[in-house]
């Protein structure tokens, strides 16, 4: 019976560590917009298997944006949905992200 309770208590501490260390690790600057996620998985169940590029620009319609976040099961990934989003963050603010 114990360990059933000591098995219990111990998922319970590590869910609230993980979401402790999820809070503690956020950036003062938001992110871009994109479709809300699950916990853990995030949007990994909404991921179009062919034509990934039709999906990312429906959502970049959606929320009226050229710049799309979404989380791959604790991967962050950016969508850049147009070729003027990409010039202008990649080749014209180069310097800015270049250590």
């Amino acid at each position: 019976m114990w360990k059933y309770v000591d098995l219990f208590l111990g998922l319970v501490a590590i869910t609230l560590l993980y979401g402790l260390s999820k809070r503690l690790k956020r950036s003062s600057l938001p992110l871009p917009p994109g479709p809300k996620g699950a916990p853990l998985v995030g949007n990994l169940h909404q991921l179009p298997t062919e034509f990934e590029w039709k999906q990312y620009h429906e959502w970049c319609k959606e929320y009226d944006t050229d710049i799309l976040y979404l989380n791959i099961a604790g991967t962050q990934m950016i969508v850049l949905d147009t070729s003027k989003a990409a010039t202008d963050l990649l080749e014209t603010r180069s310097s800015l992200y270049s250590g």
